[in-house]
């Protein structure tokens, strides 16, 4: 089985810790949303660590070597950091 071959029968929901967070200095998770052709698509949810900027296309151009065409989320959405406490 290539890395081409197409989705699994059932692939996993989420993802926190999708390939390239750690490289790129940011948190993030994959959660699937809905799609009218393939009924879910990846969609990659990324939060940058205080002092890093990113673009979405960064996240993509690291990912796409790495992740079956599939697996690759359609977009990448860059979510400000929430404060955290404690």
């Amino acid at each position: 089985m290539g890395r081409d071959d197409g989705p699994p029968d059932e692939a996993p929901r989420t993802d926190s810790r999708p390939a390239g967070a750690s490289a790129h200095g940011v948190e993030a998770a994959v959660i699937a949303v809905p799609h009218p052709k393939w009924v879910e698509r990846p969609l990659a949810c990324v939060v940058p660590k205080p002092g890093t900027v990113i673009e979405p296309i960064e996240i993509l151009d690291f990912l796409r070597p790495k992740l079956a065409r599939w697996a690759l989320p359609d977009e990448v959405t860059i979510i400000d950091p929430v404060r955290q406490e404690g």
